[in-house]
C-alpha cells in the first residue's frame, strides 16, 4: 500500500542518519486487527486508513529507532567490548547480556619498563584464507550493545591533555580502538585487531554535543556561563522575533536570551560547552531556519535542528591539532551514544579499512 504517514514514520526513524538528498530503503510489515484499518478508500486498494494514524506511525518509527540505535553495522569482537546499560534522565537500566563470549585477546609482553606511556599493540593477526574463499566471506562473531544514553553535562568533551575525562565509563566499541595519532589535523587514526579506523574528528566531536544538547533539552540539566553584561547581536527584526517565540525551548538548552531593540538579542548565558565567540554565528543560523520553517516543523525536530546548527558551530574543527589524550577522550565520548557512528547531518564519521585489504594491496596473500 502507499501511506504518507508510514513514509514519514520511516523518515522520522532515521533523522540525523542521512545525508540531504538521501532517503531510506525499507519494507516495512504492519500487523494489526483487520477491524482497525479500512480498505475500501482507494479503488485499487492500494491506499488504506488506519482507525489511530498515530498508533501506527509511532510502532513503526519506534521498531526502526530502536533498532538502529543498537548500532548493529558495527561488528564489535574484541574483549573489550562491554554492553552497558543505558542511562536516561538519570535513571540507570540494566541492558542484556552479550549474545556470545568474546574473543580472548592475546597479552603483549612489553620491552621497555616504563608502562606509564599506556601503549597498547595488538598482536598481528594471520591471514590463511584458503584461495577458493575470498576474506569477505569469513563469517566475523557479531555482538550487539545498548550504547549509554548520558545526560548532558556542558563541560568540554574532551579534557586537556594528562587528564581522563571517563575514566568510570566501560569501554565500548569506540574507545576499544587504540588511538595511533591524527592524519591530516583532521582524522583520528585508529586500529583494532582486525582493520585501521579513521574518525573524522569534527564529526564525531559534533554529533556527542548534538546528543548533550538533546539531552538537555529532553529534562538533563546543561552547566551554563552566565555573562556579566548580555552579549548583544545584530540581527534582522525578523530573525530577533524568530528567536524570541522559540525563547522557552532555547532556554532549556542553556541559551539565555532577551530583546535588546527590534534589531538585537541579547545573550544572558549559554552553555559552557559552547565557544563565546561562536555564539554570533550560532544564533544567526538558528533565527534563519526558524524564520525558514515558519511553524511547519514538530517543535523536537525544530529543536533538533537548532541543536545540529550549535554542535556544528561549537565543535572542534577539521585542521585542529588534538593531543593524545583529547582523542582518546573525544573516543570515550563517543560511546555515551548509540548513534556516534554519524554526525546530526548524516555524515559517516569513521572509515574503516581492514588489514586483509592491506595484505592484499601489498601482495602478502592472495
Amino acid at each position: 500500500i502507499q501511506d504518507r504517514s508510514l513514509q514519514a514514520a520511516v523518515n522520522e526513524a532515521y533523522r540525523n542518519l542521512l545525508m540531504h538528498g538521501e532517503y531510506p530503503i525499507a519494507a516495512v510489515w504492519v500487523e494489526t486487527d483487520p477491524d482497525c484499518v479500512d480498505v475500501n478508500i482507494h479503488p485499487t486498494k492500494s491506499q488504506v486508513k488506519f482507525q489511530e494514524p498515530s498508533l501506527a506511525f509511532r510502532a513503526v518509527a519506534g521498531a526502526l529507532r530502536s533498532t538502529l540505535e543498537q548500532a548493529p553495522w558495527i561488528v564489535r569482537n574484541t574483549e573489550n567490548t562491554i554492553q552497558a546499560g543505558a542511562l536516561v534522565a538519570g535513571s540507570a537500566t540494566t541492558a542484556n547480556d552479550l549474545s556470545s563470549a568474546m574473543p580472548a585477546m592475546p597479552q603483549q609482553n612489553l620491552s621497555f619498563q616504563d608502562r606509564s606511556l599506556d601503549v597498547t599493540q595488538f598482536q598481528k593477526k594471520e591471514f590463511n584464507f584458503p584461495k577458493s574463499v575470498p576474506p569477505s566471506s569469513v563469517q566475523q562473531p557479531q555482538t550487539t550493545y545498548q550504547a549509554l544514553a548520558e545526560a548532558a553535562s556542558g563541560r568540554e568533551s574532551f579534557a586537556p591533555a594528562g587528564t581522563s575525562a571517563a575514566t568510570d565509563a566501560p569501554m565500548g566499541y569506540w574507545s576499544s580502538l587504540e588511538v595511533l595519532g591524527q592524519a591530516n589535523l583532521t582524522y583520528i587514526v585508529t586500529q583494532s585487531r582486525e582493520k585501521i579506523v579513521f574518525v573524522d574528528q569534527h564529526a564525531a566531536h559534533e554529533r556527542v554535543v548534538f546528543e548533550k544538547l538533546m539531552t538537555a533539552w529532553k529534562g538533563g540539566k546543561v552547566d551554563i556561563q552566565d555573562f556579566l553584561f548580555p552579549l548583544a547581536i545584530d540581527m534582522s527584526p525578523e530573525k530577533v522575533e524568530g528567536l524570541l517565540t522559540m525563547a522557552k525551548e532555547i532556554e532549556r538548552l542553556g541559551v539565555h536570551i532577551e530583546a535588546l531593540g527590534p534589531g538585537t538579542i541579547g545573550v544572558k548565558a549559554a552553555p559552557l560547552m559552547i565557544k563565546e565567540s561562536s555564539l554570533s554565528g550560532v544564533l544567526d543560523r538558528m533565527a534563519t531556519e526558524i524564520v525558514d520553517q515558519g511553524g511547519s516543523y514538530s517543535l523536537e525536530r525544530t529543536v533538533g535542528d537548532i541543536c545540529a546548527t550549535i554542535a556544528c558551530h561549537s565543535v572542534v574543527r577539521a585542521g585542529q591539532s588534538l593531543s593524545h589524550d583529547q582523542m582518546k577522550n573525544l573516543l570515550r565520548d563517543m560511546d555515551l551514544f548509540p548513534l556516534s557512528s554519524f554526525c546530526p547531518h548524516g555524515r559517516p564519521v569513521s572509515v574503516e579499512y581492514p588489514f586483509y585489504k592491506l595484505e592484499k594491496d601489498f601482495g602478502r596473500i592472495v
